[in-house]
């Protein structure tokens, strides 16, 4: 044992001088770490059993918990379009473009994002929720969705691989890509997304790695030129005829784009301090459900572990408008050194080719008290301690015109949780940084689940509050572009929140309550600025799900209530629903068929403008949007692992008139269109 020991304080002083060598990058943040308890469905277990299971990593501390991989069948064909991320949300209509979600509490937290990255939430990579896999037999999930005619087309390809070495070595890899010319003049998107990952797990001994990177080309329109075109188009086109999708005139022709390309590394590794004990009669299952034989006789209990979180991001993000014409929009040009074609340093602003890159390591290491590891220990500690390095260029950095920003920060931290109660479970993690730039910043969240019986029903019931005091990131408070420049200390922001849900399994039905009071709140003006408000700001929310199925027929529905006190700094629509009335039958005992219709709605109100020069959505007070019911037919079948399924997208544009079918400012979302997608899920 004392072996052992030696070699694992080895491997973290190897680790440690790894990250000192290293460039410096910017920190990461993750606020919203989801309670371990889930429902499992029963669709997914009837066709995986034991044979699949997944999980995802805390990025804190390393801990696991177990998540639902993606082989669920129902209402599939709403799983994979765009509006699928939220029952609200602003985007620029295709797929894969910059989008924000207008559902407040189901915005992922971005302050351990680079800040280019906050409007491709979910495409770009971020390690609280990316899953590793273990699986008895290897496992495929190849994906493919298509519309559109051969000069229009959005097409997808999504494929995940994982398989296992024996029964301690797991190993795949994920591969996206999207590409999508856009229903609208210079409204293209391209990206292309890869994953490598193992995870090695022996009794004393655990290890999870991951690395890839994120490309993203998105040519940028500003929106179209008067929103007249798709409310009203005889009138937007002085009365001649309709105008196509594609004929309509955009503010900003082609020439003008932003890219992302960004890499990273994650490991995440920990030794085990324990004993082998004599397995009891009752001890059938490990953890992921590895099933044990009769030959079986001992099992490793782990009691306490040490373990390093390494985790390393590369951000590079390029903005670049070679259309003359559009210069005019913006009042203000700013010049910076450029390289020009002779390779010397020339002050050319006349030519935006603004580029901002980020590095970013980061070095945790725990201690941690096993949940567990004797009847009386209800509960796991851990302790921690990260080193934040950062590394910041400009684009005037990036030319020497200015050096470029470093930082370290020292963050300290701790962690309760109890994950295996049968009764109540919960977890609370509290941190501040001590040392660096970014002092005085602290994060304190928890979560409390249980569950009960009540008059014969099964009520589950949880609670969930935070708190987090932190300095806005460095691009924000240092923004140097073509069009657009600032240098201002912001003030620490602030947000409290609590909030709780009761669940009622049986009739499919759950309801929640969130509220969160903002202090110092940042925000993008319309002129592409960002502002603070020094005046706290009340979020209300209150959500309402169903989900039932009676025979044949189905439903599911989703209504949200939203209210903000201070609407020109945090807009929000007051109302938003959501719906899908769908038959669900087996054809033959075999081919299962989903017939129905689905629809979105929510109250008019003042959407957010996506301003291509700083990639960001930014408030505007001229023009409400909202009041259009964007409706949808589907037939959705799965025969054993495949699905498959054909739609007609927006299909309420065909007879609703006005049509305003916008999603974002002067952004409105695809014309009628059939979409085809085709899922296959191997497990041989």
């Amino acid at each position: 044992m004392n072996k052992l020991v030696r070699h694992a304080l080895c491997l973290l002083c190897l680790w440690s001088l790894l990250a000192a060598t290293a460039v410096q990058a910017q920190s990461r943040y993750d606020y919203d770490i989801p309670l371990p308890a889930f429902d499992k469905d029963p669709h997914e277990l009837l066709y995986r059993g034991e044979t699949l299971h997944s999980f995802l990593i805390n990025p804190y501390t390393g801990a696991l918990y177990e998540s639902r991989p993606d082989t669920l069948s129902t209402l599939f064909h709403d799983q994979v379009k765009a509006e699928s991320r939220s029952i609200v949300m602003a985007y620029l209509g295709n797929l894969r473009s910059p989008w924000i979600d207008m559902d407040y509490f189901n915005r992922l937290r971005p302050q351990h994002r680079f800040l280019f990255d906050q409007t491709l939430s979910g495409f770009v990579w971020d390690e609280s929720r990316r899953l590793f896999y273990r699986t008895k037999t290897p496992f495929s999930k190849l994906f493919y969705q298509r519309n559109g005619d051969a000069q229009r087309r959005e097409e997808q390809f999504d494929g995940t691989i994982a398989f296992n070495l024996g029964k301690r070595l797991a190993m795949g890899a994920d591969f996206n890509y999207t590409y999508s010319p856009g229903y609208y003049i210079g409204n293209r998107t391209k990206s292309c997304d890869y994953r490598l990952f193992a995870a090695l797990t022996l009794d004393r001994y655990e290890a999870y790695l991951s690395g890839g990177g994120n490309f993203a080309r998105i040519t940028e329109n500003g929106g179209i030129m008067e929103d007249g075109y798709v409310n009203d188009p005889k009138r937007g086109n002085s009365g001649r005829r309709n105008l196509e999708s594609h004929e309509i005139p955009v503010r900003q022709a082609e020439q003008v784009w932003n890219g992302i390309d960004d890499a990273h590394f994650f490991l995440s590794h920990r030794y085990n301090f324990g004993s082998s004990r004599p397995r009891s009669a009752s001890d059938t299952l490990t953890i992921f459900g590895e099933r044990r034989t009769d030959a079986d006789t001992t099992r490793f209990v782990p009691i306490a572990s040490v373990g390093h979180i390494l985790s390393f991001k590369q951000g590079v993000h390029q903005y670049v408008n070679r259309n003359q014409a559009t210069w005019e929009q913006y009042p203000n040009h700013y010049a910076y050194m450029h390289k020009g074609p002779s390779g010397a340093l020339d002050s050319l602003y006349v030519l935006p080719e603004d580029s901002t890159r980020r590095w970013q390591l980061d070095n945790s290491f725990i201690l941690s008290l096993r949940e567990g590891f004797r009847s009386w220990v209800k509960f796991g500690l851990e302790a921690y301690v990260r080193l934040e390095n950062k590394y910041y260029y400009t684009p005037d950095s990036l030319y020497r015109e200015r050096p470029g920003h470093s930082t370290m920060d020292v963050v300290v931290g701790g962690r309760i949780a109890r994950t295996s109660g049968h009764l109540l479970n919960f977890d609370a993690q509290l941190e501040s940084t001590l040392l660096g730039e970014n002092i005085g910043s602290i994060l304190a969240q928890g979560g409390i689940a249980t569950s009960f019986r009540l008059w014969g029903f099964p009520v589950g019931l949880r609670a969930w509050g935070n708190f987090e005091n932190r300095r806005p990131d460095y691009f924000i408070r240092h923004f140097h572009g073509t069009f657009h420049r600032w240098d201002v200390d912001f003030g620490y922001e602030r947000r409290l929140a609590f909030g709780g849900r009761l669940t009622l399994d049986k009739l499919g039905t759950s309801l929640s309550v969130e509220t969160a009071t903002l202090q110092n709140q940042l925000y993008w003006t319309s002129q592409g600025i960002v502002q603070q408000c020094a005046d706290p700001i009340q979020i209300l929310s209150a959500r309402l799900l169903h989900d039932y199925k009676w025979g044949w027929l189905a439903w599911r529905l989703q209504a949200l209530y939203q209210l903000s006190t201070r609407q020109e700094v945090m807009p929000l629509p007051t109302l938003s629903l959501y719906g899908s009335l769908y038959t669900d039958f087996f054809y033959a005992r075999v081919l299962r068929i989903m017939l129905g219709v689905d629809c979105r709605w929510h109250t008019r109100y003042y959407a957010p403008y996506y301003e291509p020069a700083v990639m960001q959505f930014v408030n505007q007070t001229k023009t409400k949007y909202g009041n259009f019911p964007h409706l949808n037919a589907f037939v959705s079948f799965q025969l054993k692992r495949a699905r498959f399924f054909v739609e007609y997208y927006n299909l309420g544009d065909l007879f609703i008139s006005p049509s305003q079918r916008f999603s974002a400012a002067h952004y409105p979302i695809n014309p009628p269109v059939i979409r085809l997608g085709i899922s296959l899920d191997l497990n041989k």
